[in-house]
């Protein structure tokens, strides 16, 4: 390989996810390039990072609006969901069934 490996490709290749070709290959290219020698030891780094930060806080405005809309969808769907078993009902009628 002549150009350096994405960041993504690295990740995945951290997180196990490429085929054993590609597994392989890639491999081989951060054997002998100093630069992604590098991204992926820093790659490798970040979930035991991450495992170590706790998350922030949600602000309560943001919460108070995501239960809204939640609960807003929620209701759309039983609406919709009543409205189909309804009209179901209607055309089981129509052709004779219950």
């Amino acid at each position: 390989m002549s150009v350096h490996i994405s960041a993504d490709e690295l990740a995945e290749a951290a997180a196990g996810l490429l085929n054993p070709a590609r597994a392989a290959a890639l491999s081989e290219h951060v054997a002998g390039c100093a630069y992604c020698t590098e991204m992926a030891t820093a790659i490798s780094q970040v979930p035991g990072l991450l495992a170590v930060e706790s998350a922030p806080t949600m602000p309560g405005d943001v919460f108070t609006r995501l239960e809204a809309v939640v609960a807003a969808e929620s209701e759309r769907r039983a609406a919709e969901g009543s409205q189909s078993a309804s009209e179901e009902r209607k055309r089981r009628r129509r052709k004779g069934g219950r």
